[in-house]
């Protein structure tokens, strides 16, 4: 994969010896977090569930 590539150079020149992998589940994680935390509802909230007795009563 050519990003991870590009990543492992990088990353090889700071001299940090780090897979791109392992940066990359952290960041997935952390941006996991992130969503829990200030997004609890996610990305798509549930819609509310409406009965025909509440439809009825709502006429």
């Amino acid at each position: 994969d050519r990003l991870t590539s590009i990543a492992a150079i990088q990353l090889g020149a700071v001299g940090v010896n780090l897979e791109f992998n392992y940066v990359r589940f952290i960041l997935f994680g952390l941006i996991i977090l992130l969503m829990l935390r200030y997004r609890s509802q996610g990305l798509l909230p549930e819609r509310a569930q409406t009965t025909q007795a509440h439809e009825a009563l709502s006429l």
